[in-house]
C-alpha cells in the first residue's frame, strides 16, 4: 500500500533528477520610452474601433493613457507576466503634471556580464538585470543605436546628433570614436547618423544603417577599425533602424518616417569581398522582406481619426535562432504598442501583446536566456 510516507520518502531521489528540476525562466527585456505629452488625446481617439477588413483592433480603452516615467521592463517570451524592472528621470506627484520621461532610443545586452546598456535622454546607461545598479557610459544624451560586442569585449553605440560611432570596454572605460558618418552638418545637426550598428567580428566588419529622409535610408559598412572608404550596400530604404547579424544573415527594420509609412523587417546573406579585399557599387544585398505591413493587419489601428501604421522598432532572437520577436509602436500622439513573435524559416506571425501599459513604448527588446529577472 502506497502511504504518504512512502511519497515523502521518495521526494529527495524525485528533485534529484535534472529533468525535475525547476525550468529556468527565459526572458524578454524591453526598454520603454515612457509617455508624456502623447497621452493628451480625446477619449474618442482611444475607443474601440474596428478596420476596414473587418478585423477588430485591440484598443478598448475608452481612458487617456496615464503618463509613465521611462522604464526597463520584463515580459515572458509568451507575452504575459509583464512588469516594471526600473523607472528612470524625475518622479511625477502625480498622473498628470508637466514632468516628461526622459526618452529611450536603443537597448544592448552583455551576457557575459549579465549587463543592459540603455540609450536615454540622460546618456549611455549601464545597468544590471534588473535595471538597478546604473553607471554612465557616455553623457551623449543622443544615442540612437548600440551594439555589445562580447568577442572583443567592447559596446558600439552611434550618436544623432552629430552622426558618430563610438565604442568603449563594457565598464565604460577607453571610450573613442571609431568612425564620422555624419556626411557633413545641416541646420547644426548631422545630415545621416548610425541609427542602428552591427560587427560581424568574424569577417572584420563594422556595419550601420545611415537614417536620413524618407526613402533616403542606407546600410553601409567599413573594416572594424574605422579606416578607409565606406560601402553602401543598400540604399531607399525609410527610415532603418536596428541591425542583427544572426545565421550567416543581415537582419534589418524600418520603422517609415511617418504615421502611415510602411514599415519592415528584412534580411539578406552578407556579401562576401572579392580577391582584393573590398566590393563596390550599390545594391550588394540581396534583400528577402520576412515581415511587411502591406501583408497584415496587426500593424494598423484606427485612432478615431485616421489609420496609423505602427512602426518597427526593434526585434530580438531566441538563442536557437528558430523564432525572433520585434515590438512596434505609433508615431502620433495617440499610442500604441504591441509586441509579435516570428517562426522562422515559416515567417509565420504571431501577436504575443498589444497592450501599452504593459510594453510601455517600446525602443528596444533583448532576449535574455535563463536569468530571472525581478522588479525592485
Amino acid at each position: 500500500m502506497f502511504t504518504l510516507l512512502s511519497f515523502l520518502a521518495l521526494l529527495p531521489i524525485a528533485f534529484a533528477f535534472p529533468g525535475l528540476a525547476a525550468a529556468e525562466e527565459n526572458n524578454l527585456i524591453v526598454l520603454d520610452n515612457g509617455v508624456g505629452y502623447r497621452s493628451r488625446t480625446s477619449q474618442l481617439a482611444l475607443l474601440h474601433t474596428y478596420l476596414p477588413v473587418t478585423i477588430k483592433t485591440h484598443t478598448n480603452n475608452p481612458h487617456p493613457v496615464t503618463r509613465w516615467r521611462t522604464s526597463l521592463r520584463s515580459i515572458s517570451t509568451s507575452g504575459r507576466n509583464a512588469h516594471i524592472l526600473a523607472e528612470y528621470g524625475p518622479v511625477s506627484p502625480n498622473n498628470y503634471t508637466t514632468v516628461e520621461p526622459i526618452n529611450a532610443y536603443a537597448l544592448g545586452y552583455s551576457n557575459s556580464t549579465s549587463s543592459l546598456y540603455l540609450g536615454t535622454g540622460s546618456g549611455l546607461l549601464r545597468t544590471n538585470l534588473n535595471g538597478t545598479d546604473v553607471r554612465t557610459v557616455s553623457s551623449a544624451n543622443d544615442i540612437a543605436s548600440i551594439y555589445v560586442s562580447e568577442k572583443s569585449g567592447k559596446v558600439y553605440y552611434g550618436t544623432s546628433w552629430d552622426g558618430l560611432i563610438f565604442r568603449a570596454d563594457l565598464d565604460g572605460a577607453n571610450n573613442e570614436m571609431v568612425r564620422n558618418v555624419s556626411q557633413g552638418i545641416e541646420y547644426g545637426q548631422a545630415r545621416r547618423s548610425a541609427s542602428g550598428v552591427v560587427v560581424d567580428e568574424d569577417g572584420d566588419w563594422l556595419y550601420w544603417s545611415a537614417s536620413h529622409g524618407e526613402n533616403d535610408g542606407s546600410i553601409r559598412r567599413v573594416r572594424l577599425t574605422g579606416d578607409g572608404e565606406e560601402e553602401v550596400l543598400a540604399d531607399g530604404l525609410n527610415m532603418p533602424r536596428q541591425l542583427r547579424i544572426n545565421s550567416g544573415m543581415l537582419y534589418w527594420c524600418e520603422k517609415g518616417r511617418w504615421l502611415n509609412s510602411p514599415t519592415s523587417l528584412s534580411r539578406a546573406m552578407l556579401p562576401l569581398p572579392v580577391a582584393n579585399g573590398t566590393v563596390t557599387g550599390k545594391g550588394l544585398l540581396q534583400r528577402e522582406i520576412v515581415v511587411h505591413s502591406n501583408h497584415t493587419a496587426i500593424f494598423f489601428e484606427n485612432d478615431g481619426v485616421e489609420m496609423q501604421t505602427l512602426g518597427i522598432t526593434s526585434f530580438a532572437f531566441s538563442e536557437d535562432a528558430d523564432r525572433l520577436w520585434f515590438v512596434m509602436e505609433s508615431s502620433n500622439r495617440v499610442m500604441y504598442s504591441k509586441m509579435v513573435e516570428v517562426s522562422l524559416p515559416s515567417k509565420a506571425l504571431k501577436l504575443m501583446n498589444w497592450e501599452p501599459k504593459e510594453l510601455g513604448i517600446p525602443m528596444g527588446i533583448e532576449y535574455v536566456k535563463g536569468k530571472k529577472t525581478t522588479e525592485v
